[in-house]
Order: structure tokens, then sequence, then C-alpha cells
């Protein structure tokens, strides 16, 4: 009778985030690699960055919107790059992405004098 099977010896091997980053080769792959488990942790940057920045802004959009920049860079991401300023960069251009959304927004608002159209008042 052999018994019970014995555990591998081997270190199970986790890709570093660089790694990972790394062997993305398109966007739509990065994209379902990055946003699973946020394993690049990419929430944290967001959540410091918007600390420092704009603590104003909705944590749930700039964590989206800098998931999709991340997916949408990290085909051009190589080794040897400052992974945390690779990451930094993306949520700071989510960030910069909002708040011009809310910019161009309050520019609307005042153009139409406050004003809601009869479009925006249809269901």
């Amino acid at each position: 009778m052999a018994g019970p099977p014995r555990p591998d010896p081997r270190p199970c091997s986790v890709p570093s985030r660089e790694d990972l980053l790394a062997s993305l080769r398109t966007r739509r792959e990065a994209l379902a690699r990055i946003v699973a488990g946020d394993p690049l942790r990419i929430g944290p940057a967001c959540r410091r960055r918007l600390a420092e920045r704009q603590p104003g802004l909705d944590p749930g959009r700039v964590l989206a919107r800098a998931l999709a920049r991340a997916a949408h860079g990290a085909p051009g991401f190589r080794r040897g790059q400052a992974l945390a300023a690779w990451i930094g960069e993306r949520v700071d251009e989510a960030i910069d992405d909002l708040l011009e959304e809310r910019a161009a927004g309050a520019a609307a608002e005042q153009g139409r004098g406050g004003l809601i159209s009869s479009e925006e008042e249809r269901p």
C-alpha cells in the first residue's frame, strides 16, 4: 500500500506583478487578467492618489478608468520599467480623464444656463 500522496517539493511559482504585466500581449487579454483580483494592486494606488489629488472623485469610477488605462497600455510595458511609476501614471491619467469629463459637463451645463432640455426630460 502506497500511502497518501506526497506534496510537490518544488516551490509554487507565482509571477511577479512586473512579469504578469510584461506577459500581456493584447488589450483584451490585459483587461481580463488585471481586473480579476487586481493582481497589479491598482486599487490601492488609486486610493493613495485620490487622497493626494482629488478626494472628491468617485473611487470606483477612478479604479474602473485606471484599469482600462492599464489594459490599454499593458502591451507596451517592458520589463525593467519602474512598475510603481507606470501604475501611478495610469492612475493619474484616469483622474485627469474624470476631471476633464467633470469640467466639460460643468461647461455644458453653464452653456445651457442650467436649464434642462426637453430631450433630457424624456425617460
